[in-house]
């Protein structure tokens, strides 16, 4: 299991409020809700029981991921494309996907620590992704209720790790507020500075009817 510190505590992290927001069916699962009002199509199913495929070799940048929804990644890409070689679920906090949670690379930890909910599943896991390429990242979350309609937040990033780097992605639901953050890892001492993303679409408009 991994030891990153988890604290409660409102101050520790900005939350983004520009994501995008899904009306659901509340008596269907919310992932595949999502999918189907999002992306209708197979590779976009697929593509939360396909688990990321982390690269074995070459240039190669580390990242910790931190959720209390579904982060799916694609490799080699400033846009979503779910046929892409290696996209695929990098943490989830509910079962019955894919599941890559408590890997652990020894990466540095957080003294920070992370806020959030009591009661919330939270998913954590540390994999590699490639570097010098971009790479896109893809949060949904679990979805809260108004009323008794249910609502899940969407948001996505590209960025390009450098090789031999230390990421950390945070991406968290509080009600209407939306969170994907990516930080990086500085040494001696170990601090962690945002790093400026940049909003990723999907590479093939078809795939958002």
């Amino acid at each position: 299991m991994l030891s990153t510190m988890y604290a409660l505590n409102s101050n520790k992290m900005t939350i983004q409020k520009k994501s995008r927001f899904i009306k659901l069916k509340a008596a269907l699962p919310f992932m595949f809700c999502a999918a189907l009002a999002g992306c209708g199509n197979i590779a976009a199913v697929r593509s939360f029981s396909t688990a990321y495929q982390a690269p074995a070799d070459g240039e190669r940048a580390k990242i910790r991921i931190v959720s209390n929804g579904m982060v799916r990644g694609v490799p080699d890409s400033s846009c979503v494309d779910w046929r892409k070689a290696g996209a695929g679920v990098m943490v989830v906090s509910q079962k019955g996907f894919a599941n890559q949670n408590n890997q652990n690379l020894s990466m540095p930890p957080n003294k920070a620590g992370y806020t959030l909910i009591q009661g919330q599943n939270i998913a954590l896991s540390e994999l590699y992704i490639p570097a010098s390429k971009p790479f896109t990242l893809s949060f949904l979350s679990t979805g809260y209720f108004s009323g008794t309609t249910k609502y899940s937040c969407q948001k996505t990033i590209s960025f390009v790790p450098e090789a031999g780097k230390n990421y950390e992605a945070i991406s968290m639901e509080y009600g209407r507020d939306c969170l994907l953050q990516v930080s990086e890892a500085s040494s001696s001492p170990i601090e962690w500075t945002a790093v400026q993303g940049r909003d990723a679409g999907f590479c093939n408009p078809s795939d958002n009817l």
